[in-house]
């Protein structure tokens, strides 16, 4: 096959595009201007066509070379993901991982795991961001994030998607509230009702607000807490219902006196995903992650949902009021 251009030639293009100057795209490529000139010469020659026009404002690329950028961008990308790779065989694993996920995600599900794998690859730093699954979908495509989690069902339509958790969202009551008692509940059903609710700012609060808004509804907020941890303790005390991942609050059950009522609707049950822009191009350090993901978010779901439902009465000592800080509006 006959090539048109190295490497090089692609590198020097991208560092003159993004700087819009000749001298500055050569330096950055650690060529003289002349050198640099002849290759992008050469590369119109092959090619028959320009990929750089002047006008009263520098440099830009012709729509030819727009295209010749864009995919010589991806080709550079690719080819940092193979030394990477090279590098896991020879001196040892280095690198970043860019994750996005949801507040939840970020916040209850990720930090153990993310400690599990980062004591095992001393070389790599993680870039961990709390976006909306909107976002992280967003991100992924424009290769802002490498790994991505979603927790709702999305258009990610180029994007590679794999397994990683199986939810439902259930509602959080004290002892003694009146919905305690229920096996299950509608989610209007508990509009009704006194609310403990997360920040604004939170992804899970957003999806809330946003269920209420179909319904042409509001949450009674009674309480704004900082976290699920503090939200569960806020719903121990009788001060409001909360509503949450089925797994986060029986682990909350575990030391604290609440019930939890599973939502009946259809919405209430999901799957969260891994989504990768192209899983093959990631190094093989992602794939440790990635596949560490998938197996601890099966066996929480295994290990979860195979219980019965119904929580074992705690003494009671445990209804006591715990001194917790949170807003209340």
């Amino acid at each position: 096959m006959y090539v048109l251009f190295d490497l090089i030639d692609i590198e020097l293009l991208a560092n003159i595009a993004e700087t819009k100057s000749f001298t500055q795209g050569a330096v950055l490529s650690h060529l003289c201007l002349s050198a640099a000139s002849k290759r992008i010469k050469h590369v119109e020659e092959r090619l028959g066509a320009k990929v750089f026009y002047r006008d009263n404002q520098g440099i830009a690329l012709t729509e030819v070379g727009k295209t010749l950028y864009d995919g010589g961008r991806r080709i550079l990308h690719q080819m940092d993901h193979l030394v990477d790779n090279l590098q896991d065989y020879t001196q040892g694993a280095k690198g970043q991982l860019r994750i996005f996920a949801p507040t939840t995600v970020s916040t209850e599900y990720l930090p153990a795991t993310l400690c599990r794998y980062l004591g095992t690859h001393q070389g790599i730093n993680v870039d961990l961001r709390m976006r909306s699954s909107r976002e992280v979908v967003r991100a992924v495509g424009d290769d802002t994030a490498d790994i991505g989690i979603i927790a709702r069902s999305l258009c990610t339509d180029g994007l590679e998607l794999l397994p990683y958790r199986r939810e439902r969202w259930v509602v959080v009551a004290g002892f003694s509230h009146p919905l305690a008692k229920l096996k299950s509940i509608r989610f209007d059903e508990t509009l009704d009702f006194e609310y403990v609710s997360l920040p604004e700012t939170s992804t899970t609060q957003a999806y809330l607000n946003e269920a209420a808004d179909t319904l042409h509804r509001t949450l009674k907020v009674r309480v704004q807490a900082a976290n699920l941890a503090v939200l569960c303790r806020m719903a121990e005390a009788n001060l409001g219902i909360g509503i949450l991942p089925e797994s986060i609050a029986r682990q909350n059950a575990k030391s604290m006196a609440i019930r939890t009522i599973p939502l009946s609707d259809d919405w209430a049950k999901y799957n969260m995903q891994i989504c990768v822009r192209d899983l093959q191009s990631l190094p093989k350090y992602a794939h440790d992650l990635i596949d560490l993901l998938g197996s601890e978010g099966a066996a929480d779901f295994s290990s979860t949902f195979d219980e019965t439902h119904q929580d074992r009465p705690r003494e009671e000592s445990k209804a006591r009021h715990h001194r917790v800080a949170v807003q209340v509006r």
